[in-house]
């Protein structure tokens, strides 16, 4: 599991809210400007949440892309 979550307070209590759902996860700051590269970065995921990020119209498309070409087989979620 992963965890995608904007480096401010709110960003971190998220995480730290799912970390206790899923305790092995690996957390990742990311922020609004850098979600698509860094989703773009990774090959592969057993499960990914995102938290804490505001887009754009404009990149929404393109993130949600990169959010089913990661998520065969699973369900993402973006809170």
């Amino acid at each position: 599991m992963r965890i995608l979550t904007h480096g401010d307070c709110d960003g971190v209590c998220s995480a730290a809210v799912v970390k206790m759902v899923y305790p092995d996860a690996e957390v990742y700051f990311t922020n609004p400007s850098r979600l698509l590269r860094d989703l773009k970065k990774m090959e592969t995921a057993d499960g990914l949440i995102i938290c804490d990020i505001a887009l754009n119209e404009g990149e929404w498309s393109l993130v949600f892309e990169e959010v089913k070409r990661l998520s065969s087989g699973f369900e993402a979620l973006y809170v």
